[in-house]
């Protein structure tokens, strides 16, 4: 039986500390769990639409 690599899509935004407290909490539980084919991928759209706000 071939095992599918998963892929976990993690969508923040940095406009506030809270959120970027809860996403890291939640990429490092899924880290710690060692999953085997476990892919976690963090992406933030708020840095993504705001690049100067941001910088």
């Amino acid at each position: 039986m071939v095992t599918q690599n998963k892929k976990i899509l993690i969508i923040t935004g940095s406009f506030g500390n809270g959120h970027m407290q809860v996403t890291q909490s939640i990429v490092n539980q899924l880290n710690d769990m060692n999953l085997d084919h476990l892919s976690v991928i963090e992406h933030d759209l708020f840095m993504e639409a705001h690049p100067i706000l941001t910088s």
